[in-house]
C-alpha cells in the first residue's frame, strides 16, 4: 500500500527551522509586522494592486462568483419582508432563472479553494521535501477566524436568530447543525472548506509518493467514490431533483430535508473542492498545458462544452419526468460537473490558447481584482447586510412603490461591499500580514508561459474619480423619484409602439404635445420590447447622468491640467440635490446634459488635437451630439451652438475645409431632418408645448424668472461663493487674460443659458433648467479658480456640497421652494404619485376601472400624466401642453411656468366631456363641501370660468377609486355610459346648488 504509507508518512517530510528558532525570528520582527499590519495606505494598496507572482484570472473568478452569489442572496434573503405574491412572481420569472442559480457561485469557490489550497501544498512539498502542517493551520486560522468571528458578533447584535448556535459556526462545524437550529445559516461552506483544509495536506502528501499519471488516477478515484456516496445518500433518501434546488416554493419539510442531507454536508459537496485540486496537479504538468495552448480548435469547442454542462448541471428540471436512475444519477453528479467546467474554463484562461489568452485578460482586469479580495469579507456580512436592508426598505414592496429587487438589490450590493472592505482593511489583511511565513498573498511558481502581473502603481486618483462617480450614481438611484410630466411622453410612446403614430388621444391627428423627440422615440422602443417605462426612463437616465459626470470630470482635469479636480468636479456636480434628483426623473433632463457635455468634450479634444487629422472624428462627434441635443431638446441649440462655432473657428484657424464640414454637417443633417419630422408629421416646425408653455404672459414673467434664478442661487449659497470667487480669480487674472476657444464659449454659453431661463420665466420643477448647463458651469468655474492652485477649487468645491447638504435638509420634506408656490420640490413632485392623498397614478387606474376603459367617454384634467396615461381614456389636457386650441386660444390663468394658459368651460363643453377630474388631497372628501355653488364648482373644476357657463344638468359624482378614498369630479356632460356606470355601481351623486 504505497499510497497509504505515503499518506501517513509524506507529511512530516524533512525537518525545517526547530520552533525556537522560528518564534525567536518572529519576536524580533514583531513590532514592524505590527505596524505594517495596521498601516491603513499598504492595506488600501495591497486591495488594488495584484502581487506580481500572482494567478490573476482566479480573482476575476473569484469576483465573478461573489457578485453572483450576492445576487442570489438579495433575491433569497428578500422572502420574509415582501408580500408572497410578489415573491412567488420572483420565483416564476423566467428573468430571474439565472439569479437563482447563484448558489452555483459557492461552487467555483470551491473549485478555486482546491486549486489554490492544493497548489501551495504541492508547490511546497516540492520546494522544500516536507510540509510544515502547524504553519499551515496556523495561516488558514489567521485569514479565515479573525473576520469570522466579526461576522459572528454582527450577526448577535443585528439579527440575533439562534444566537447560541453560533459556537458551530465558530468551529466550523454548523454544516451538522440542522438548519432550522443553526445560526448564520450561510456559513455552511466555511465549514467545508475547513474540513476540506483538516484533509488536503495529507492527501497531497499521500500523492507525493506517486507518479504523475498515478496520482491523476488516484484523484479520479476518490472523485469516483464521492459519487457513489452521494447517488447512496439520494437513493437511501427517497431525494428527486427538485429537492437540490433550495430557492422554490414547495414543501417546507421537504425543503429542510434536501437542505440539510443534500446541500450542506461535505460528501454531497467536495466534488468541486478535488477537483480544483485535480486542475492544480494538471497546471503542473507541462505536457498538458502546452497541449492546451496549442490546440486552438478544441480549446473553443472546450468552452462551450464547458458553459453547456455548467448551464445543464445547474438546471434540475431537465431531469424531471426521466428514469429513476438519470434523476440520481443528476443529483449524485452535478456540482461536481460543473466544477469540471469551471476547471476547464480556469485552466485555459492560464493557457496561451488565444482564446484563452482572452479569457485571461477579462479575468485578470484592475476592475475585478479588488471585488475578488473582497469576496470573503463579502460573504460574510452580505445576508447581514441583506436583513438590515429588507427590513428598512420593505415599505416600499408592501405599499408597491417598488419591486422587490429594485427596492432591495442596489443597497445590499452597496452595503455589502462598503462593509467588505472595511473588514478587508482593519481585519482580513492586518491578520493576513501578521500569520507566521511570508507575507506574499500567494506562492505559487508561476509557469513561464502565464505572464505574471505587473507592478504598475496604484492610480489613486483614477479609482477615486470612480468611486466619485460610483457615489454620485447610488445617490441618484437611492433618491429616484418619477414625475407627473414624464407621463405625458409615455403616453405618446405608448400609442407609437402600439401602431397609432404620435397621437395623444387615439384616432386624433399626430400632435408634438412633447419637447423630447429622442427620448420620446426611445422609450416607445423599449415599450415596444416590452420593457417598462417608468424603469426603463429612470435607468437611460442614470446612464446619461454617469457619462455626463465623467466627461465634466475629465474635461475639467484636461482643461486646467489637475487630474484631481476631475474629482472635485465629479464631487461637486454628482452631490448637487436638484441635479442628482433628475437623473431619474423620468424626464429627458439628463440625456440633453450628456449630450451637451459630449459635445463640449469632442470639441476640446479637437482643438487640442495633435494635427488636423485626428480633430476630424472629434468634430463630427461633436456635431452629431449637438444633433442629438437637438433632438433630446430644440431648446439645445442654445447650448452647443456656441460650442460648435468654437470649432468652426478652429477650422477657419488652421484654414481646413474637411474640420468645418465635419463641425457643420451631421448637425446641420439633423437640425434638418428636425425640422422636416416637425413640418411634415405634425405640420408646425414648433412643438406644441411652445404656445403653452412661452405665450399668454402678463408681463411679469422677467420678473418670475429672475426670481426662479435667485432662488438658485441664494438656497445653494451660491450668492456668497460668487462673491468670494471674484478676488482670487482677480489675483489670477494674469494667466486668464488669453483663455482657450472653449472656455471663451462656455462663458457665452452660460450667460446666454441664464438669459434664456429669465427670459422664458423658469420653471415649475425643482432648478431643472438649469440641469443641462451646470456641467459647464461647473468646468468653467474650475478653471477659473485653478489658476490660484488645486486647494482653493477644493474649498469651493466642499462649500458647494456643503450648500447642497443644506439645501437637502431644509427642502426634504417640503413641497415648494418658495413661499409663492411657483417652484416644487423634487420630494413635491414625486409626491404627486407616491403621497397617500394624491397618487394620481391610482387616481388613473381606478378611473380606468370605474368607466371599464371606454374610450368613447371624455375626461379633462390639469395633471395630465399619470391620470391619463393610466386611464387610457380620452383626455382633454386643460393647461394645453397637449391640445392646440387651449395653448393658443386658451384662457390665461396667470404666469406660473407651465401652467399660462387653461381651458374654458365653454370650450370642454364644445369638446363633449363627461367628466373632470381634480386629483388635488382627497383623504377628506367633505372638506370642499362647503362651495358647492355654481360658482364655487366651476371655479374649483375649471379656474376663472363662471357659474352660468356650467350647463344646467351638471353635478357632482363620487368615482369609488379606493373604498375610503372616493374622488369628486364634476360631471359636466351626461353620457348614457357614465349614467350606466354610476346606477351599477352606486356611485354618490351630489347636486350642484344654484
Amino acid at each position: 500500500m504505497p499510497f497509504v504509507r505515503a499518506l501517513v508518512m509524506a507529511p512530516l517530510g524533512e525537518q525545517g527551522p526547530s520552533l525556537e528558532e522560528r518564534e525567536l525570528s518572529d519576536r524580533s520582527e514583531l513590532p514592524d509586522r505590527l505596524k505594517r499590519a495596521f498601516s491603513l495606505r499598504r492595506n488600501l494598496r495591497l486591495l488594488f494592486v495584484p502581487p506580481g507572482t500572482h494567478l490573476r484570472p482566479l480573482d476575476g473568478l473569484r469576483a465573478l462568483s461573489i457578485l453572483w452569489v450576492v445576487v442570489f442572496h438579495a433575491a433569497w434573503y428578500a422572502s420574509p419582508f415582501v408580500p408572497i405574491p410578489a415573491y412567488v412572481a420572483l420565483l416564476e420569472s423566467r428573468w430571474m432563472v439565472p439569479v437563482w442559480r447563484g448558489d452555483f457561485g459557492v461552487d467555483v469557490f470551491f473549485v478555486l479553494s482546491g486549486f489554490l489550497i492544493a497548489g501551495l501544498l504541492i508547490d511546497e512539498r516540492e520546494r522544500t521535501g516536507h510540509l510544515d502542517l502547524t504553519r499551515f493551520y496556523w495561516r488558514r486560522l489567521l485569514r479565515l477566524w479573525p473576520a469570522l468571528l466579526l461576522a459572528a458578533v454582527l450577526n448577535v447584535a443585528l439579527i440575533g436568530d439562534h444566537s447560541s448556535m453560533v459556537w458551530a459556526n465558530l468551529l466550523y462545524v454548523s454544516n451538522f447543525v440542522p438548519i432550522l437550529q443553526g445560526a448564520m445559516g450561510w456559513t455552511w461552506s466555511l465549514a467545508i472548506e475547513e474540513q476540506f483544509y483538516l484533509v488536503c495536506p495529507w492527501l497531497v502528501g499521500g500523492l507525493a509518493g506517486l507518479g504523475a499519471s498515478a496520482r491523476l488516477r488516484t484523484l479520479a478515484a476518490v472523485i469516483a467514490l464521492l459519487v457513489t456516496v452521494g447517488a447512496v445518500v439520494v437513493v437511501s433518501g427517497g431525494f428527486f431533483a427538485i429537492d437540490s434546488e433550495i430557492a422554490i416554493n414547495r414543501d417546507f419539510f421537504r425543503w429542510t430535508l434536501g437542505f440539510d442531507h443534500l446541500y450542506v454536508k461535505p460528501w454531497m459537496r467536495a466534488g468541486p473542492l478535488l477537483i480544483g485540486v485535480f486542475a492544480a496537479y494538471l497546471f503542473r504538468v507541462p505536457s498538458f498545458m502546452a497541449a492546451l495552448s496549442r490546440r486552438r480548435g478544441l480549446g473553443t469547442a472546450g468552452v462551450v462544452v464547458a458553459f453547456g454542462v455548467a448551464a445543464a448541471s445547474t438546471h434540475w428540471p431537465l431531469v424531471v419526468g426521466t428514469p429513476r436512475v438519470v434523476e440520481v444519477t443528476f443529483l449524485a453528479t452535478s456540482r461536481t460537473l460543473f466544477g469540471i467546467a469551471v476547471a476547464y474554463v480556469l485552466l485555459l484562461s492560464l493557457s496561451q490558447q488565444p482564446l484563452g489568452r482572452m479569457l485571461g485578460r477579462f479575468l485578470s482586469s484592475r476592475v475585478l481584482y479588488p471585488i475578488g479580495q473582497l469576496a470573503y469579507g463579502a460573504y460574510l456580512v452580505n445576508p447581514i447586510v441583506c436583513a438590515v436592508v429588507h427590513k428598512w426598505r420593505s415599505p416600499l414592496v408592501w405599499e408597491g412603490r417598488a419591486s422587490p429587487m429594485v427596492a432591495f438589490m442596489p443597497l445590499d450590493i452597496a452595503g455589502t461591499f462598503v462593509a467588505a472592505a472595511a473588514i478587508y482593511l482593519f481585519v482580513e489583511r492586518p491578520f493576513m500580514t501578521l500569520r507566521p511565513g511570508p507575507e506574499t498573498a500567494s506562492n505559487l511558481v508561476v509557469p513561464a508561459e502565464v505572464p505574471a502581473a505587473s507592478h504598475r502603481p496604484l492610480d489613486v486618483q483614477r479609482w477615486l474619480f470612480a468611486g466619485s462617480v460610483a457615489l454620485a450614481a447610488v445617490l441618484a438611484w437611492f433618491n429616484r423619484f418619477i414625475q407627473d410630466d414624464a407621463f405625458i411622453s409615455f403616453r405618446y410612446a405608448r400609442h407609437l409602439a402600439a401602431g397609432h403614430g404620435l397621437v395623444w388621444n387615439v384616432g386624433e391627428p399626430p400632435l408634438q404635445g412633447f419637447t423630447n423627440p429622442l427620448w420620446t422615440l426611445a422609450i416607445a422602443l423599449g415599450i415596444r420590447f416590452g420593457r417598462d417605462p417608468v424603469r426603463l426612463s429612470q435607468g437611460l437616465g442614470l446612464a446619461c447622468f454617469v457619462i455626463g459626470l465623467v466627461l465634466a470630470g475629465k474635461l475639467a482635469a484636461r482643461l486646467t491640467k489637475f487630474r484631481s479636480l476631475g474629482i472635485a468636479v465629479v464631487l461637486g456636480l454628482g452631490l448637487n440635490a436638484s441635479f442628482n434628483a433628475h437623473a431619474t426623473g423620468g424626464l429627458e433632463t439628463q440625456s440633453q446634459a450628456m449630450f451637451v457635455v459630449v459635445v463640449a468634450w469632442c470639441v476640446f479634444r479637437g482643438c487640442t488635437g495633435p494635427s488636423a487629422r485626428s480633430s476630424v472624428g472629434w468634430f463630427a462627434g461633436a456635431s452629431l451630439a449637438g444633433g442629438l441635443a437637438l433632438w433630446s431638446r430644440l431648446d439645445s441649440a442654445l447650448l452647443v451652438g456656441p460650442l460648435l462655432l468654437a470649432a468652426l473657428a478652429q477650422a477657419r484657424r488652421e484654414r481646413s475645409v474637411r474640420l468645418a464640414l465635419a463641425a457643420a454637417l451631421p448637425v446641420t443633417v439633423l437640425g434638418a431632418s428636425l425640422a422636416a419630422f416637425g413640418w411634415f408629421v405634425f405640420h408646425n416646425l414648433l412643438p406644441n408645448t411652445f404656445y403653452a408653455k412661452a405665450s399668454g404672459g402678463d408681463g411679469t414673467t422677467l420678473r418670475s424668472g429672475f426670481s426662479y434664478l435667485f432662488s438658485f442661487l441664494t438656497n445653494y449659497q451660491f450668492m456668497p461663493l460668487l462673491a468670494l470667487a471674484v478676488y482670487p480669480i482677480y489675483l489670477g487674472r494674469d494667466s486668464l487674460r488669453c483663455p482657450p476657444f472653449l472656455v471663451r464659449a462656455l462663458m457665452f454659453v452660460a450667460v446666454v443659458w441664464g438669459a434664456y431661463i429669465v427670459a422664458v420665466g423658469g420653471d415649475f420643477m425643482e432648478y431643472r433648467l438649469f440641469v443641462p448647463v451646470l456641467p459647464l458651469v461647473a468646468v468653467l468655474g474650475t478653471w477659473l479658480l485653478s489658476s490660484r492652485g488645486e486647494r482653493l477649487v477644493w474649498g469651493f468645491t466642499a462649500a458647494s456640497v456643503v450648500g447642497s447638504a443644506l439645501f437637502y435638509a431644509r427642502f426634504a420634506h417640503l413641497p415648494f421652494v418658495d413661499e409663492a408656490g411657483a417652484v416644487e420640490t423634487v420630494r413635491g413632485l414625486d409626491a404627486h404619485l407616491t403621497n397617500h392623498d394624491q397618487d394620481w397614478g391610482e387616481i388613473g387606474r381606478g378611473v380606468r376601472h370605474a368607466l371599464a376603459c371606454d374610450r368613447d367617454i371624455t375626461i379633462a384634467v390639469m395633471a395630465a400624466g399619470a391620470i391619463p396615461y393610466y386611464s387610457d381614456l380620452r383626455t382633454i389636457d386643460m393647461l394645453g401642453l397637449s391640445d392646440p386650441v387651449i395653448a393658443r386660444e386658451g384662457v390665461i390663468l396667470g404666469n406660473r411656468p407651465g401652467h399660462r394658459r387653461g381651458a374654458s368651460l365653454p370650450y370642454l363643453v364644445s369638446k363633449q366631456v363627461n367628466i373632470v377630474l381634480h386629483p388635488w388631497p382627497r383623504s377628506d372628501p367633505d372638506r370642499f363641501s362647503l362651495d358647492y355653488t355654481r360658482q364655487g364648482v366651476a371655479n374649483r373644476y375649471v379656474p376663472l370660468s363662471r357659474g352660468e357657463e356650467l350647463p344646467k344638468d351638471a353635478s357632482i359624482i363620487e368615482i369609488p377609486i379606493a373604498k375610503d378614498r372616493p374622488l369628486r369630479a364634476l360631471y359636466l356632460v351626461r353620457d348614457a355610459k357614465v349614467d350606466q356606470c354610476i346606477a351599477s355601481g352606486g356611485w354618490r351623486v351630489l347636486p350642484i346648488r344654484p
